[in-house]
């Protein structure tokens, strides 16, 4: 069972514990633009993530790829090219796609709501980043945005599921620092609904009175699992004070804390900790060894994960523009709302609903082991479903 796995490591530690709308003014009739007997189409890269560089060689592959095949769009072999947005486009991005021959965006999503209510073109998400940044409403024909990992919602619905498969977790504690309040609030939802006792504890700032507090309810309502929402660095103390407390009870994170840094502060208090991160493993791919070998002979180096999710988004986007014959936005992104590809993406089948998150959703569990994080599970579902929808 999870817990009990999980205690036996935990139980090594005690003698420790005693010691981020309008219309453009202008049409998208120059986002292909004549290149000799090519239409070039432009996709603008948003950088903005810590895994931008695999995000944008990922793309970089999947259209020289599509540029290899010749792909006909609108009458004519496609050319397909990647320009990076530089950071006083991100700032000004409804004023940049004026000036730009660009056909959609890719990457970090989180610019600012009153940015991006300007702007007209598709955004493929891409990033843990662009993951925590999800409206709740449908998608609007000014900003459509598309996301290929979970959003921050489906991350907390596909713990909470995974979670109430466990039977031997009945207690749930959650503290939240303020941090990702749409996930809090979805995981804890979603427990309360399956029947699990779960109870919200909220830390304003991660010092030594909250914390001595928190210790004090936790201990008086022992649970079998916490889950914690802050970053790693107060992860390590938070970790420690129940160590102290000699509350040896399994730890749940957010993809944030999942760092090399996390253990090496956290040191032996970092044994058993988990982190729940948006999306597949590399491992989990399917056709992986072709992917990372064309991978390799372009950019002489290993992918991650990240790669391959951008190299997917822009297959996405791709498809879209086959399907509509098009690379204007107005008329490929009914094409890419619909899209049902069962086949085809490195990362599984993929559809959208209305709010432009993905149906098919996944995410990886990690656990600390011997000073490593090791792959321990993986969640797969759709969340977008209400339960028991076949």
């Amino acid at each position: 069972m999870l817990v009990k796995k999980i205690l036996l490591c935990l139980c090594v530690l005690s003698v420790l514990a005693a010691c981020g709308g309008h219309e453009r003014k202008n049409s998208h009739s120059a986002s292909m633009a004549e290149n000799g007997s090519n239409k070039s189409i432009v996709f603008a890269f948003l950088p903005g993530t810590d895994n931008d560089d695999a995000y944008r060689q990922g793309i970089e592959l999947a259209l020289a790829e599509a540029n290899d095949k010749k792909i006909n769009i609108g009458g004519r072999s496609a050319h397909f090219t990647l320009d990076t947005a530089t950071k006083q486009q991100s700032l000004h991005m409804d004023r940049a796609i004026g000036k730009q021959h660009w056909s959609v965006l890719m990457g970090y999503a989180g610019l600012p709501e009153e940015k991006s209510t300007h702007i007209a073109l598709p955004v493929m998400a891409l990033g843990d980043d662009a993951a925590y940044v999800a409206s709740d409403s449908p998608n609007s024909e000014s900003t459509p945005v598309f996301h290929l990992q979970p959003t921050v919602v489906q991350q907390g619905q596909l713990l909470a599921r995974y979670l109430l498969q466990q039977n031997d977790v009945r207690r749930v504690a959650i503290i939240s620092n303020g941090q990702h309040p749409l996930l809090v609030s979805a995981l804890h939802d979603q427990l309360q609904q399956g029947g699990k006792n779960t109870t919200v504890y909220v830390l304003d700032k991660v010092h030594n009175t909250q914390l001595q507090q928190l210790m004090a309810q936790l201990q008086t309502n022992v649970p079998d699992l916490v889950f914690y929402s802050g970053d790693g660095k107060s992860a390590v103390r938070l970790l420690r004070r129940m160590q102290q407390a000699r509350l040896l009870v399994p730890v749940m994170l957010t993809a944030e804390a999942k760092t090399n840094r996390f253990i090496q502060q956290a040191g032996d208090y970092a044994q058993a900790s988990m982190a729940m991160v948006p999306g597949l493993a590399l491992t989990q791919i399917k056709n992986n060894d072709v992917f990372a070998q064309a991978y390799r002979q372009r950019f002489e180096q290993d992918p991650n994960i990240a790669a391959v999710y951008g190299y997917d988004a822009a297959w996405v986007v791709i498809t879209a523009m086959k399907l509509a014959n098009s690379a204007e936005p107005a008329s490929f992104l009914p094409k890419l709302q619909s899209l049902n590809m069962a086949t085809g993406l490195l990362s599984g089948p993929l559809t959208f609903d209305n709010r432009g998150w993905r149906n098919e959703a996944a995410m990886t569990i990690y656990q600390v082991e011997d000073g490593e994080w090791k792959l321990a599970d993986s969640l797969t579902g759709t969340p977008n479903q209400k339960a028991g929808t076949p």
